[in-house]
């Protein structure tokens, strides 16, 4: 469940109101009180139809980036593989490399399908929280979109792996784990550096990769964690899906479903 603090009005207003940690009250705020978010800082990306926003995301999209005059969610955003897939990754995990990725957004907004380093998967319509970019500094051209809807925090995240980490499958996926504990929104819970599930090999929809399914204790509670990377023959991208209510089976299948639909695109 996501810390109490100001949010992005639901509600659809350009104002903040107050989540205490198991419901939205009715205190509202024109400004961010305090000036910041509370950890997780999860931020409503509001798409606007005006001449001046759609010149700063032109300016903010990676090349390949969607066209922001589209329909934001019928349109389909792609980014280039690497031109040099023989360049080799590490051949261990490394804290080092938790800061290997450009820090970039594949979009700037929530879309239908998602193609990302010719892999394509279909997004849930009804996730509108954008996470910041910053959360995941290992990964590049990322795309991180989720829910707090209905007392749960959900999120899938996409982002191609940079050629300095490791290339091999298992090894990708223990990478992303030592990132999350490192870097991403687990750090500071003392969680183990060494990935505390087994790695499957796995193969969707004829497309090779990796998995592993997560569940770990933190001060939050129980969060579920299933880390996939999948090899498009040129580069490594990574599927990430995150919830904090363990048992839940709604969200699982949900989750589940949709990295079930990633193919080539």
């Amino acid at each position: 469940m996501a810390e109490p603090g100001w949010y992005h009005d639901p509600t659809g207003t350009e104002r903040y109101r107050y989540w205490d940690g198991s419901s939205w009250s009715t205190s509202t705020s024109q400004e961010l009180p305090g000036g910041r978010g509370p950890r997780y800082r999860w931020a409503l990306f509001l798409v606007a139809g005006v001449v001046a926003l759609a010149v700063v995301l032109t300016l903010l999209l990676p090349r390949g980036g969607t066209d922001p005059d589209t329909d934001a969610t019928e349109q389909t955003t792609t980014t280039e593989a690497p031109t040099d897939p023989q360049t080799p990754g590490a051949t261990q995990t490394s804290r080092d490399l938790c800061t290997a990725g450009n820090g970039r957004y594949l979009s700037a907004s929530k879309q239908k399908n998602v193609v990302h380093t010719g892999l394509a998967i279909d997004f849930p319509q009804d996730w509108g929280f954008r996470l910041d970019v910053d959360q995941f500094p290992w990964l590049e051209d990322v795309y991180p979109f989720g829910t707090i809807a209905n007392d749960i925090e959900a999120a899938i995240i996409i982002g191609r792996q940079p050629a300095a980490l490791p290339t091999d499958l298992t090894l990708a996926v223990q990478q992303n784990w030592l990132c999350f504990v490192d870097r991403g929104f687990l750090q500071d819970e003392g969680l183990p550096d060494e990935l505390p599930a087994d790695v499957e090999t796995i193969e969707t929809n004829g497309v090779p990769g990796a998995k592993a399914d997560i569940t770990a204790e933190t001060s939050q509670g129980k969060v579920v964690l299933t880390i996939r990377v999948h090899h498009t023959g040129s580069a490594l991208v990574s599927f990430i899906g995150y919830h904090d209510q363990a048992g839940d089976t709604a969200i699982d299948e949900q989750i589940r479903t949709t990295l079930d639909t990633i193919r080539r695109g």
